[in-house]
């Protein structure tokens, strides 16, 4: 997903209860993401927020005929490079 934080786009990830921005650089009141083995990422930041904090929230999908079959693309996937090379995973459901 991406949203709109304070006029900035930011990926957002979340679980059932919790949003959260995240970033590859250091913001004000963002933290050192921890991975699921316990260590910290030096690489990756996050910010807990409510849903309410975000501008907006949104998730992009696209849906395109490859070779007579139609797919979708979520979230950057999709790219014309990609499709040119034909460097991209699809699942057929």
């Amino acid at each position: 997903m991406q949203g709109i934080y304070k006029g900035k786009k930011y990926r957002v990830a979340k679980d059932s209860t919790s949003f959260w921005l995240v970033s590859r650089e250091k913001e004000e009141g963002f933290e050192e993401y921890i991975d699921i083995v316990g260590e910290k990422r030096p690489d990756i930041f996050i910010k807990d927020v409510d849903i309410h904090e975000l501008d907006y929230l949104y998730k992009m999908a696209y849906e395109i005929q490859y070779k007579g079959h139609f797919y979708i693309f979520e979230n950057g996937d999709f790219t014309k490079r990609a499709i040119a090379e034909e460097a991209f995973l699809y699942i057929v459901r």
